[in-house]
């Protein structure tokens, strides 16, 4: 298992989207099982568009961190690892050898003062951000490798003025859906097709109208169940139910989940909290968590104290296995190739993206919103089809960009709601590519040294070395003397498709003086007459912060630099890579 951590400075505007942001809070609070409804990711932090962090690839060959905290772990190690970050920092879960993240605790706040990493001497130490455990289950469970950021715009402020820090406690595990194809019963069936094993016939069809018979369907009656026989004893960590999409999804509403050895349901012990808070929506995907894991044959689900249908379209029991099977929220589409891949998910449920072998995501645009009406998989008659989130790309960059799989939920508590009273959906285009940092080692220069300290020299920022302290004495980052636009520039030694450049900032002072940092590649070595790759960086940096430039398309050159645009101050960074493929 592999943790980094990451530097993000949060917007100095953030007091004016707290309205916002209250708003989804509550709206989280009221909601303890959804896996759809999560905070405010981005939207309040990043309204001015700030350039977007800088995520690390699941293969440890492509450095893209600024602090290694934890190595990796064993394959065989299913023990349960605590790890942490800094507030403004971002943790990267993941598990090797096909193994899928189990979160068995999160906590975002503080409960140790002095000893621990993110030290705080004065610090109220009985800080609990509830709906810790909820919002990272639903960023991070069952994937491979996901991304959290401990940030108050997620979490919340549990302790205002004190420094918090987010500590999860998570396995790595070997699980799949062991309900599919298994014999199911049901409380009473309405009519001939909509019998019970509509659910575990392992077809994602939501329509349940006469015709089409996509899922269940009892009777209308008190308390209506609905059973599955895993025809074997299986430790249960989750239950996702994907709920009907032609209409009633109203129906679902109090579902409860029980899981144990007993043919009898209501001799089981209930899984997880049962779905009280709101009204459930066509089409939704809830998932009920077993908290600790439940051992059991049948699994059950029923409409606690009412009266009604019960009708469900797949239900999914993942459960500890001996060989790991992915199945995720939505069927994920896995590129291999270099053709660029569409990947769509309608609001409320979470679409995965995934590459194969050793290729990794690069995100080539997003929206979510809706610019298609009727024709669209998504289908609204009457919506609005002018809609757009803006800061969808940075979003789905920040969360996705140099991943091998990651998982987006199509939310307006991440992206905003654009157009309100339209169904939306969220449609991002990737490709999965063969990048490489391929600035190591190269000739570096700069348009000057400061006090001509050949120690401050350009290759500084090539060498390997992710250190960010710039002192006099330590010398792990470049520096220029105080001038008008000052440079600093990489050889690639080739021609190289650029897509991205991630610069470290010096973290021992001074980080401000990034402010207006602009990269241009090509292929002349006056960088003036090369072209700019992405936007210039408009704010104040902090120190040690990673500024990650997207070239969008991709760029062909031969010299990558950077410059202050516009502005006279010293040049310094402690490392940049430039993440392109050959030719």
């Amino acid at each position: 298992m592999l943790l980094t951590s990451y530097s993000l400075r949060e917007s100095s505007n953030l007091p004016l989207y707290l309205a916002r942001i209250s708003e989804i809070k509550a709206k989280v609070d009221r909601v303890s099982l959804r896996v759809v409804e999560n905070k405010d990711l981005f939207t309040s932090l990043l309204q001015k568009g700030l350039p977007s962090l800088d995520l690390p690839t699941v293969e440890p060959s492509i450095p893209a961190s600024t602090t290694t905290v934890a190595a990796t772990t064993p394959c065989p190690n299913t023990d349960t690892e605590t790890v942490s970050a800094c507030e403004r920092n971002i943790l990267h879960l993941s598990c090797t050898c096909g193994k899928t993240i189990v979160i068995v605790d999160a906590i975002f706040g503080r409960t140790v003062g002095r000893s621990h990493t993110c030290y705080c001497w004065t610090c109220d130490t009985n800080c609990r951000a509830r709906n810790s455990l909820f919002i990272v289950r639903s960023l991070c469970q069952g994937l491979q490798a996901c991304n959290v950021l401990a940030s108050e715009a997620i979490f919340g402020d549990p302790c205002a003025g004190t420094q918090k820090y987010l500590e999860v406690s998570y396995r790595c595990i070997s699980e799949s859906n062991v309900a599919i194809g298994k014999t199911a019963t049901q409380s009473s069936m309405y009519k001939p097709f909509y019998e019970a094993g509509k659910a575990v016939d392992g077809v994602r069809g939501t329509n349940g109208a006469l015709g089409s018979y996509q899922c269940n369907h009892t009777s209308r009656q008190y308390q209506p169940w609905w059973k599955v026989d895993l025809a074997g004893v299986y430790t249960v960590n989750r239950v996702s139910i994907l709920n009907r999409g032609d209409c009633c999804g109203d129906r679902l509403r109090n579902v409860l989940v029980r899981v144990g050895p007993n043919l009898d349901i209501f001799q089981n012990d209930q899984c997880g909290e049962t779905y009280t808070s709101t009204t459930p929506v066509n089409g939704e995907v809830i998932v009920v968590y077993c908290n600790p894991p439940m051992s059991g044959r049948y699994v059950s689900l029923e409409l606690s104290r009412r009266t009604d249908y019960l009708s469900v379209c797949e239900v999914e029991v993942y459960a500890a296995t001996a060989q790991a099977e992915r199945s995720t929220v939505i069927p994920s589409i896995s590129a291999s190739s270099t053709t660029t891949e569409i990947a769509t998910a309608c609001e409320r449920n979470a679409v995965q993206l995934s590459c194969t072998g050793r290729k990794t995501i690069m995100i080539v645009n997003a929206n979510y919103g809706r610019t298609v009406g009727r024709s669209h998989t998504c289908y609204c008659w009457t919506c609005d089809t002018n809609c757009r989130a803006r800061n969808s790309l940075f979003i789905v960059r920040s969360l996705c960009q140099g991943l091998q799989a990651c998982n987006v939920l199509a939310s307006e508590a991440i992206f905003g709601d654009p157009c309100f009273g339209t169904q939306k959906y969220l449609e991002a285009s990737y490709r999965c590519i063969s990048e490489s940092n391929v600035a190591v080692g190269k000739s570096a220069t700069q348009s000057s040294t400061h006090r001509y300290d050949p120690l401050y020299e350009a290759g500084k920022a090539v060498d390997g070395d992710r250190g960010t302290n710039g002192a006099e004495g330590s010398y792990q980052c470049t520096h220029t003397s105080r001038q008008y636009q000052p440079w600093w520039k990489v050889d690639l030694a080739g021609v190289y498709t650029v897509n991205r450049v991630s610069i470290l900032n010096k973290g021992d002072c001074c980080g401000e003086r990034l402010r207006n940092v602009l990269v241009r590649v090509g292929p002349n070595q006056d960088i003036t007459q090369n072209d700019q790759c992405g936007e210039t960086y408009p704010t104040t940096p902090v120190n040690g912060e990673v500024i990650v430039v997207y070239c969008n398309p991709p760029m062909s050159g031969r010299y990558v630099s950077i410059e202050l645009s516009g502005r006279t101050d010293y040049l310094s960074v402690c490392e940049v890579e430039v993440f392109a493929e050959p030719g």
